[in-house]
């Protein structure tokens, strides 16, 4: 059996006025397995990026909010299969507020 995949991955928990965000996977997410299925926002890590950094980016990719970090929730770590290929991913949620928006 060959080596699963590594993969560093974070997430984001955004509460606001009691609610809690979540995203629905399109089809276009790796093989479409999860199209419908509702996450927290985030994603992979790219090489040499630390987690906070990795966290700002994929939640203003994925929403186009900007968000402060206020502390580690949890780290958890799962093995699916894609495309025919076994992955290893640990993950790192956060959670995570909406910054306030100031105006001129």
């Amino acid at each position: 059996m060959t080596e699963p995949k590594l993969f560093l991955a974070t997430k984001a928990i955004i509460v606001h006025n009691g609610k809690i965000l979540l995203l629905k996977e399109s089809k276009k997410y790796t093989d479409g397995t999860n199209a419908g299925r509702y996450d927290f926002p985030g994603g992979r890590l790219k090489p040499g990026e630390r987690y906070d950094d990795a966290l700002l980016r994929e939640v203003r990719e994925e929403t186009g909010l900007d968000v402060e970090i206020s502390n580690t929730l949890c780290v958890n770590e799962w093995r699916p299969t894609v495309r025919d290929e076994h992955w290893h991913i640990v993950g790192v949620s956060f959670c995570a507020a909406q910054k306030p928006i100031r105006l001129p």
